[in-house]
């Protein structure tokens, strides 16, 4: 049974956990957060996932130290979470960051990728690009705006630099093959066990 306060609260804890351990910080789409914690309670790891009708997307993973097999425990936490209909999970993983992502013998599959993409930087935090648009900066009286130059122009008008990333690879996994792998119970998540 989940603890709604727990719930919210290890809410509030993975952002700011997310925040100082993952290079692209928290999940705001995120509608689960799952944490492991150590012997003193501390938080360790942090997994946040958004669903849809038919797949979870693992948005992060994080870790503040060495946690062997940290995130297969997490992932199996994820899935006996999920309802009946969801039957894949996916995740995309920066090519640059995250050191390939897996190697298949638990279960994913790479799936494609996405070509390098860039996000503005905005008071030392990426941003996306869509964020800004011709109507945010025409818009939003915070912003700098003049007729006839492109969103990349106005960019560079506001002092907004752009940061590119290396491309992402796409992984699936059945929740079948997730639910075949899972060696734990939500129960049994924190270290110490």
């Amino acid at each position: 049974m989940v603890d709604h306060e727990a719930s919210i609260a290890l809410i509030a804890k993975s952002a700011a956990f997310l925040a100082a351990n993952h290079l692209q910080g928290a999940a705001t789409s995120g509608s689960v957060h799952l944490g492991l914690t150590d012997s003193t309670g501390t938080l360790v790891a942090v997994l946040s996932a958004s669903t849809s009708r038919t797949r979870a997307t693992i948005l992060r993973y994080a870790t503040s130290c060495i946690i062997p097999g940290g995130f297969a425990r997490l992932e199996a936490a994820l899935v006996a979470e999920l309802p009946p209909n969801v039957s894949t999970l996916v995740m995309h993983v920066d090519v640059a960051t995250g050191e390939a992502g897996p190697d298949g013998s638990d279960g994913w599959t790479s799936t494609g990728g996405a070509k390098p993409d860039y996000s503005y930087v905005v008071r030392d935090t990426r941003v996306h690009k869509s964020t800004y648009s011709q109507k945010r900066f025409r818009d939003d009286v915070a912003l700098d705006h003049a007729e006839g130059l492109t969103v990349h122009e106005l960019a560079a008008l506001n002092g907004l630099p752009r940061i590119w990333d290396a491309g992402m690879v796409r992984w699936v996994k059945p929740v079948a093959a997730a639910v075949a792998l899972r060696t734990v119970t939500p129960d049994s998540l924190d270290l110490a066990a």
